[in-house]
């Protein structure tokens, strides 16, 4: 009896937050130029919501049907510009069967203290950028979107599918019709076609990226989670099944605070000088 009005609620969600980039999409545009940067914070807020929805359609959460949730997940992915194939492989196929086991989860995987003494010095100032709040869209951008969601690496994606580079070549095309349509739509109201393409796309995606970041971060990294690098020990702590999380703004600052490289072999959380900031007993032990 239920089913019906929560699936009836759910379409009018989508429906509405598909509206309203729309209209902000056009509103970029029309609005004078100082207000052009709000018009793209809102439509990052909005591009982070389609996202979640499309989250959701990817496991099979958000509507009735298995193909149902594929081709709306796969429209509501493409305002953020992700491949909603190599999303599912990444994010529902990887990182969830492999939560916080080194070998294969990629989502915030912490350095060891070793292993950030041998990099580069330009990998470990990278590092250090990565862990500030001002870094984590750049992480996001950097080693999740460009190495995971749109053009995979061959380590990641060994057997290069068809259908993977479908949906890439799916997002360009996306892509390019809305630069397209900003440049048609700049010529003819006598704008700066610079100015409309930074504030219509180059400035939500980048606010994106900084929302997928942080909200990632947040949610994956924290002083109280274990990582491991031991199989067995791995199996027996169960991590997937602990992965949920309350997101506060004192969470986020605590985690950046005192989560920077991670020793896996006595479960510590340490600075980048080598003190250690949380000791932790993984379940299982």
């Amino acid at each position: 009896m239920e089913t019906m009005p929560r699936r009836s609620r759910t379409i009018a969600g989508v429906l509405l937050d598909a509206t309203s980039y729309l209209l902000l999409a056009v509103g970029v545009v029309v609005v004078p130029d100082p207000v052009k940067p709000l018009a793209a914070v809102a439509l990052a807020l909005v591009i982070r919501h389609l996202f979640m929805q499309g989250h959701e359609a990817s496991h099979g959460r958000l509507l009735g049907s298995r193909r149902a949730n594929e081709t709306v997940g796969r429209l509501l992915l493409l305002p953020s510009y992700t491949s909603y194939r190599l999303w599912d492989l990444a994010h529902n196929r990887t990182h969830h069967a492999f939560t916080r086991f080194k070998a294969l989860d990629y989502m915030w995987r912490p350095m060891s203290p070793a292993k950030f003494r041998v990099v580069s010095p330009w990998r470990r100032a990278l590092e250090r950028v990565y862990r500030t709040g001002l870094g984590h869209g750049l992480y996001y951008f950097v080693e999740i979107y460009c190495r995971k969601l749109i053009v995979p690496s061959r380590r990641f994606v060994p057997e290069r599918r068809a259908a993977y580079w479908g949906d890439t070549l799916a997002v360009a095309g996306f892509a390019a019709l809305q630069a397209g349509a900003y440049v048609t739509a700049a010529v003819a109201t006598g704008q700066r076609i610079v100015w409309v393409l930074f504030t219509a796309m180059v400035l939500p995606f980048a606010l994106w990226n900084a929302l997928a970041g942080s909200a990632s971060f947040v949610r994956h990294t924290r002083p109280e989670i274990a990582w491991f690098d031991d199989i067995d020990e791995w199996r027996a702590a169960k991590p997937q099944l602990l992965d949920s999380v309350r997101v506060t703004p004192a969470a986020f600052v605590d985690a950046v605070r005192r989560c920077k490289l991670y020793d896996y072999k006595t479960h510590r959380w340490l600075d980048f000088k080598g003190r250690v900031t949380a000791e932790i007993r993984p379940l299982g032990r």
